[in-house]
């Protein structure tokens, strides 16, 4: 199951360098800024935090991002939104090195869940190296999967979408 936790950082990585290479044109549309070629209006538009130019905590997150998540600062190394503009869905991602235990950060994430009144569950993959805790309210999904790399660090991607479309996904 650590595959599935390596296809989710595959998928955050193709989304960032796609959304590098891409700029918005006057009418909203990405335009490929190698080719030129415009994307459809299904396609999201990216949105990267330069957390390294972030004077605050609050500023490494990206707009809209609940900024009273347990999240360890120190270790963040990916901040980003993604709009899916036709499906009327803003999903927002960050990824951070944890200095605790997965199982610590799991019952930090399901605290949360609980005190911010989430219907959540917590699914345990590969005996523990990998857990997903997700979480619905409303008009939001609050996802956090938490796993053991390949350098024995305690990866946590955190992703929160606001919409009542994310709650169908």
């Amino acid at each position: 199951m650590v595959a599935v936790g390596l296809a989710v950082v595959i998928l955050l990585v193709l989304a960032i360098f796609w959304a590098m290479n891409y700029t918005k044109d006057q009418s909203g549309n990405m335009v490929d800024d190698q080719s030129g070629e415009v994307t459809d209006a299904e396609s999201p538009i990216i949105t990267e935090v330069d957390i390294t130019s972030a004077t605050t905590d609050e500023q490494k997150l990206p707009a809209g991002f609940p900024s009273d998540l347990p999240i360890e600062f120190d270790g963040l190394s990916l901040s980003y939104a993604a709009d899916y503009q036709a499906a009327d869905i803003n999903d927002k991602v960050i990824e951070y090195v944890s200095t605790q235990s997965v199982a610590d950060v799991v019952a930090e994430y399901e605290a949360y869940m609980t005190d911010n009144d989430y219907d959540f569950n917590t699914k345990e993959f590969n005996d523990g190296d990998l857990v997903q805790v997700r979480g619905l309210q409303t008009d939001n999904v609050l996802s956090v999967v938490i796993e053991v790399n390949a350098d024995d660090e305690v990866m946590v991607t955190v992703g929160y979408s606001e919409s009542a479309n994310a709650i169908a996904q």
